[in-house]
């Protein structure tokens, strides 16, 4: 079969097939989420939406995720190496179905000139980080008590993530309502991890000014999210969120990852503080 195909077919994939496809074809040499081994990929992979294969004259040539007007983690598989025509079609598939507002996700940088050619933009790029466990000795402020994360904390971390991200430069975290991170907390403080998790009070007011919140994500922790008050940045109170992370996870894992976005104003911190950044993925919009 040449690396091109006249005809090609969608057709429904099984999500443990597709994973172990896409893994070796589309993920393969991209450092992307630091796994702990290739089953987590295959785990993570196989649990998103509704698997689907391209195929040419009853060969496999190409796969991806698709669910309403939400696509992603396309990838080919040799020697067809036409991508443009596998996205071309994917388009074409979910503008069948009347929806013009696209979006597709785990697009890494050598492909975003072909969803740019068809109008795409790009609206968040994130980045994996790894660090080396390490012990750290540690010394809280006095104006600062730190406590672990508690469901009645629920609300009061609700506003504050809100006020910290609706002023944040990047569009994909400013553009969010209260709602979002309600939800996204109801989900989170149920899996948090209370021995590596903070939430930092200023000692006068009472206040909830910062919060570190950590989970087990493919058998690391992982830093989920770190939010300081804006009026107490500065101080090093995400430091030393961190370092608690990173101290308390010495002896037992190996190591700690993080998400963050480009641009975020947090990455500087991560990479003072030694964390290194795998290969970006970014999702990308078009409206139609």
């Amino acid at each position: 079969m040449s690396d091109k195909c006249n005809s090609l077919v969608i057709a429904e994939a099984d999500p443990a097939e597709f994973s172990v496809y896409y893994v070796i074809y589309g993920h393969r040499h991209k450092n992307v989420w630091f796994p702990t081994k290739m089953e987590n990929v295959f785990a993570l992979i196989a649990n998103i939406k509704a698997h689907y294969w391209v195929m040419c004259q009853g060969k496999k040539v190409a796969g991806f995720i698709k669910d309403k007007n939400w696509f992603g983690f396309v990838f080919t598989i040799p020697p067809y190496d036409d991508q443009m025509t596998v996205i071309q079609l994917i388009v074409s598939l979910i503008t069948e179905s009347n929806e013009k507002k696209i979006t597709v996700s785990g697009v890494y940088p050598d492909s975003y000139h072909n969803y740019q050619r068809l109008g795409f933009q790009i609206y968040e790029t994130e980045r994996i980080m790894i660090r080396p466990a390490e012990q750290f000795f540690l010394i809280w402020h006095d104006d600062f008590e730190h406590d672990i994360p508690k469901q009645e904390n629920l609300n009061t971390l609700v506003d504050l993530y809100y006020r910290v991200y609706r002023n944040s430069p990047l569009l994909c975290m400013s553009d969010k309502n209260r709602k979002f991170y309600d939800d996204l907390l109801n989900k989170q403080l149920p899996m948090v991890e209370k021995e590596y998790s903070t939430v930092l009070y200023h000692t006068h007011s009472q206040e909830i000014i910062a919060s570190c919140l950590v989970i087990m994500w493919q058998e690391l922790p992982y830093i989920a999210d770190i939010v300081v008050a804006e009026r107490f940045r500065g101080q090093g109170l995400g430091t030393m969120m961190i370092k608690k992370v990173l101290n308390n996870a010495y002896g037992k894992y190996s190591a700690v990852r993080l998400a963050t976005r480009a641009g975020n104003r947090a990455e500087g911190l991560y990479y003072r503080l030694g964390f290194v950044g795998g290969v970006e993925s970014s999702t990308l919009k078009v409206d139609l």
